[in-house]
């Protein structure tokens, strides 16, 4: 699967066009379907990986592993503040579950991470 198929499949689970998703991430009209023909720029796709929570690997097809496990680090502390990483919530949940003798599978933490993106964009609108 291309990274183009990539994006229009999150962006229709997401209930979104890619017209929207480009203008939403204050793209070019066209810009997001060159990529159908072109790459785009490292910049751009970084963009769409944060709007929708996924790993650029993911995007790039090296992946089928949509989540974007984020460590906090100095390095992206300034998007762990700002709410864009979900580290501290999925180290929240595990610090939780292993209290409670509980082994969270990799699914499990999609499904969480499923959850809690359709809360967030309920209340965006």
């Amino acid at each position: 699967m291309s990274t183009f198929e990539r994006i229009k499949n999150l962006s229709k689970e997401r209930g979104i066009s890619i017209k929207m998703l480009g203008s939403n991430l204050g793209f070019g009209e066209s810009t997001i379907y060159k990529w159908k023909t072109q790459s785009p720029k490292a910049s751009d796709l970084k963009k769409v990986a944060d709007y929708f929570n996924v790993s650029m690997d993911y995007l790039l097809g090296r992946t089928d592993d949509k989540m974007n496990w984020v460590k906090y680090d100095e390095e992206n502390k300034e998007h762990y503040q700002k709410g864009i990483s979900g580290a501290k919530m999925f180290e929240t949940i595990a610090a939780h579950a292993k209290d409670r003798d509980a082994e969270l599978t990799e699914e499990d933490l999609a499904q969480i991470n499923d959850f809690v993106n359709f809360i967030i964009d309920k209340h965006k609108k």
